[in-house]
């Protein structure tokens, strides 16, 4: 497997094609300050942070962190929202996934004081957060 660079996680997210085989991106360790969201046709996605303290993704929008409707699958990455209270309370994190794996994750919600893990399809939901922490 050749190993690609990209500038940030959203053109990592951006860069497989739309099949069904699981798309691994490592999250280096350091700050990221960017919005990152996985849509619909982005299925397969996995975020591998290499320290759940040392890589952190920090999103200053009210709609915060999100995926819709994918697989996706996290790992030792924290999520912080930045959005102060300038912004109105709104979503620090969206998950609407069908399929959703979060491990040794960390959820630093500040302001934003809700955290929406839901979806549309309640019979077919399937998410499972392990060791992973939320913080407001």
């Amino acid at each position: 497997m050749d190993l690609v660079t990209y500038k940030s996680i959203s053109d990592g997210i951006a860069a497989p094609d739309n099949g069904d085989t699981r798309f691994y991106i490592r999250v280096t360790s350091r700050i990221y300050h960017e919005h990152i969201e996985i849509l619909y046709a982005k299925k397969f996605i996995a975020l591998i942070g290499d320290n759940i303290s040392t890589t952190i993704i920090v999103d200053n929008q009210s709609t915060g962190f999100g995926t819709a409707e994918t697989a996706t699958l996290t790992k030792y990455i924290t999520f912080e929202n930045s959005a102060g209270s300038e912004n109105g309370q709104g979503v620090a994190f969206f998950n609407n996934a069908n399929q959703a794996v979060y491990y040794k994750c960390t959820f630093s919600l500040g302001f934003k004081i809700h955290f929406l893990y839901k979806t549309r399809y309640s019979s077919k939901i399937a998410k499972f957060m392990e060791q992973s922490y939320i913080w407001w």
